[in-house]
């Protein structure tokens, strides 16, 4: 009687332990397939910011690259002769935010543009499929303030040297960055205006 309580006592161990095992098979496949999917949609909601801000900052960083090597800092070529004075490439070294306002720490900028940064790759998933233009737009936001943040962190500043002069007035100097940047808000601002930011044919909860 002790040699079958025991068989019995063992085969139903051996089944507890592999139903165990089973079910944490199944648990982490079942786990597994959740996060793929989860990376898959994120994926497909980001991939279009992705490329949009990895071309902004691309372009920036090679602009900005050849100013430093071929301007001298706080001197300027004309690159369009027929412009003279007006529009000028000068290297400058911009310690504060786009076009030179707000000298501040350079901590300060590089902390606020990876929260927008982080910011905008939790939102756009949540945009519908359709609202390509608005990724776009977040593309160009996002590889605007990351193209700074290179800057900062490299060389400590951002290089400036788009610069305007006209009838004695002068635009602050800036680059690609802050370019993409403020066309980015702009089409921002007009497409809310028209659109109506948040209604939920555009936004998913």
């Amino acid at each position: 009687a002790s040699i079958a309580h025991t068989y019995r006592f063992t085969i139903c161990f051996a089944y507890r332990i592999q139903c165990c095992r089973i079910s944490k098979v199944v648990w982490f496949e079942h786990s597994r397939e959740q996060a793929m999917n989860a990376i898959g949609k994120w994926v497909r909601g980001v991939w279009i910011v992705l490329l949009v801000a990895a071309v902004v900052i691309g372009l920036d960083q090679a602009t900005k690259e050849w100013v430093r090597i071929n301007i001298p800092k706080y001197s300027h070529i004309v690159p369009i002769p027929q412009l003279g004075q007006a529009f000028v490439f000068e290297h400058v070294d911009n310690f504060g935010a786009a076009f030179g306002i707000l000298k501040m720490h350079r901590g300060v900028f590089i902390g606020v543009a990876v929260i927008v940064a982080v910011a905008i790759l939790v939102y756009a998933p949540r945009l519908s499929a359709d609202q390509k233009l608005i990724r776009v737009i977040l593309g160009l936001q996002m590889g605007g303030a990351l193209g700074n943040v290179v800057d900062r962190l490299n060389h400590g500043n951002v290089t400036d040297f788009l610069d305007f002069h006209w009838r004695g007035q002068h635009w602050p100097a800036f680059n690609v960055a802050d370019i993409a940047i403020c066309i980015g808000v702009l089409v921002l601002i007009g497409w809310t205006t028209l659109t109506g930011a948040g209604s939920s044919d555009q936004v998913k909860t």
